[in-house]
């Protein structure tokens, strides 16, 4: 995720704790759980079809 919000086609805008920001589909990273301190918010179910589908744009076809 980034708070920088471009109109990249591999970037979904989303609001996460009251501020918006963009997850960066373009550069997937591995991380282990164990790095991760907290959970931050939850994506609503538009924003969660928006990913599901940029990636299926990017993986399978």
């Amino acid at each position: 995720m980034t708070s920088t919000i471009k109109s990249y086609p591999f970037r979904v805008k989303c609001k996460v704790s009251e501020k918006m920001g963009s997850i960066a589909l373009d550069q997937i990273r591995c991380i282990d759980k164990s790095r991760l301190a907290k959970k931050m918010d939850q994506l609503s179910t538009v924003e969660i079809s928006k990913v599901k589908r940029i990636l299926e744009e990017m993986l399978i076809k």
